[in-house]
């Protein structure tokens, strides 16, 4: 039960990672949730993408 759920959690903890450092979202400048949200989306959006590109290669 614990390394079923560990497991889950690195995954998250890894993606949220990548975030924060290769798609630079530590360091936003944006005020306002609605802003704050598009940002954040966007990001996600490229990480995705990047990603998914990897995979193709």
């Amino acid at each position: 039960m614990f390394r079923t759920d560990y497991r889950w959690r690195a995954g998250i903890e890894a993606t949220m990672a990548r975030l924060k450092h290769q798609m630079k979202l530590a360091s936003l400048r944006i005020r306002g949730t609605p802003a704050m949200r598009y940002a954040v989306n966007m990001r996600a959006l490229g990480l995705n993408i990047r990603r998914c590109a990897a995979i193709g290669t």
